[in-house]
């Protein structure tokens, strides 16, 4: 494959991961209307379960899906792909039904201490069940992820929103017990484990072989990571276990409604982030001087999307408060824009990220987050006493720069030049965002009763005129960014004129 063809095809799967995620997200919503319906308690033990499976499936892992994301590249096609993913899935196997006969021995003492008493011991065994199932569910992703197929993988996740959306809202609506919607989704879990065999086959053969060391080489790349993962998830939630601490529990729910608002930057940035690792690992072993201009095609797009939306977020950030929680939170309004600040970072620098995984493996990660972490902490106790949940947001910011700073030291030389190659157009792309800023800070002023989402189109049109005048997306690019969906409806439209003429 050519680098324009590359390039062609790392485009058309950010629009496949972007679909995807849409219908993801909308089926989530979906499926929380119909299981919220079975009332606060039986929720909330659907949540324990799944939050216990979430945590014990990366160790199921044992990281070995990020080793077949970085090594499975250089791996010429053939049986021998297969076979690694063949002794993974096995090591991966023994290692989940030994953590899970634990599980299952210890049900009665688990189910006390997470659900509240012996008679959940069920809920437990359930758990034994899940986390296997979605350890190896990931193991695929990661395959596909390693090819490139990018559009299978996109397919699957959907294709795991739509049945689980299904079959648990039909189980909901007729009064099915929890468990059996948990067996319910161990059974669309089993289902999707075993198209992802099948859909495998095309790179099955007889024999197949994987060199001495290999499986321990994945397992020193990946491994690390988890752990360091976990690290992570404290530095993004420690903020609200401080404000609690210090006695604001008011605060904690305040502050919770900005980072969600604000997160939404990072959702729309994930269709991009997640053709880049993908596409990073095959570069490293096959064509790495292309790896310079990905980090600068990357760094505006992302720029494109994270800028206005930071902006947007801070400028209306009292009205959409206003729009989405009682007046109660309205507090939220002055943290959000420095979340909004925190998380267009974090967006940003994610090429760079996935560049020192893909380099040095999740070690490198051991070392940064605990000092994010400390960084985070430190911070807190100063500002939180004076400043409630602004002094939180502070923190978090602080420690984000540390982190990106971190992430800029760990990285070759030449890819952190690149990237500050690119200032010139990030600063263009700033001041369109600035402009789309003054324009709905106009709106807003001069009318009241359209604050809120009205905002979003008005911001939105600002936005693409500015963009578009300063000739930030030249019509070649457009043409590439467009192609995959002129593609989609010229097969329509030639379905359409086929069937138009079967029918006369």
């Amino acid at each position: 494959m050519n680098a324009t063809d590359a390039r062609n095809k790392a485009v058309s799967n950010t629009w496949y991961l972007g679909a995807a995620q849409v219908f993801g997200t909308g089926a989530t919503y979906l499926l929380l209307a119909s299981l919220t319906s079975m009332g606060a308690e039986q929720y909330g033990l659907w949540v324990l379960v799944l939050l216990a499976v979430s945590y014990l499936s990366p160790w199921a892992g044992l990281g070995l899906g990020s080793g077949l994301v970085r090594y499975l590249p250089g791996v010429g096609a053939g049986p021998d792909r297969h076979a690694r993913l063949r002794l993974i899935r096995r090591t991966c196997w023994g290692g989940a039904l030994a953590l899970a006969a634990a599980l299952i021995i210890a049900a009665e003492t688990l189910a006390t201490a997470w659900f509240g008493g012996p008679e959940n011991a069920l809920l437990v065994w359930l758990i034994a069940v899940l986390f296997p199932l979605e350890a190896q569910l990931l193991i695929g992703y990661s395959y596909f992820q390693a090819l490139e197929r990018l559009g299978t993988y996109a397919a699957l996740s959907a294709a795991r929103h739509l049945l689980e959306l299904v079959l648990l809202s039909v189980l909901v609506f007729v009064g099915a017990e929890l468990w059996t919607l948990l067996v319910a989704r161990a059974g669309s879990l089993a289902f999707l484990v075993a198209l992802q065999h099948f859909l495998v086959r095309g790179h099955r053969g007889a024999g197949g072989t994987v060199p001495a060391g290999e499986l321990g080489r994945m397992l020193r790349f990946g491994f690390p990571m988890i752990p360091a993962s976990f690290i992570w998830i404290l530095v993004m939630g420690i903020d609200r276990f401080m404000l609690e601490h210090y006695g604001r529990l008011a605060e904690v729910g305040i502050y919770n409604v900005a980072d969600v608002l604000a997160a939404f930057l990072l959702n729309a940035t994930r269709p991009i982030n997640g053709v880049l690792q993908p596409r990073f690992a095959n570069l490293i072993e096959q064509s790495p001087e292309e790896i310079g201009r990905y980090i600068r095609r990357a760094g505006k797009y992302l720029a494109l999307l994270l800028f206005p939306g930071a902006v947007g977020l801070a400028v209306a950030a009292q009205p959409l408060v206003d729009l989405v929680a009682t007046p109660a939170f309205a507090p939220a309004a002055a943290i959000l824009p420095l979340l909004a600040g925190a998380y267009a970072l974090i967006g940003l620098s994610n090429p760079f990220y996935h560049l020192v995984f893909l380099r040095r493996g999740g070690r490198a990660f051991l070392g940064l987050y605990p000092l994010c972490l400390g960084i985070n902490v430190g911070c807190n106790i100063v500002l939180i006493p004076g400043l409630g949940g602004t002094g939180a947001a502070w923190a978090t910011l602080t420690s984000f720069v540390v982190y990106v700073l971190g992430l800029l030291a760990l990285s070759e030389r030449k890819h952190v030049r690149a990237a500050v190659g690119q200032w010139p157009v990030l600063a263009v792309v700033l001041a369109c965002s600035a402009g789309m800023g003054l324009a709905v800070y106009a709106q807003k002023v001069a009318h009241p009763p359209l604050a809120g989402w009205a905002l979003v189109p008005v911001g939105v049109v600002a936005y693409v005129l500015l963009v578009r005048l300063a000739g930030l997306v030249p019509a070649d690019e457009r043409a590439t960014l467009l192609a995959p969906l002129a593609g989609v409806f010229t097969e329509l439209r030639e379905r359409v004129r086929v069937n138009s003429g079967s029918g006369s």
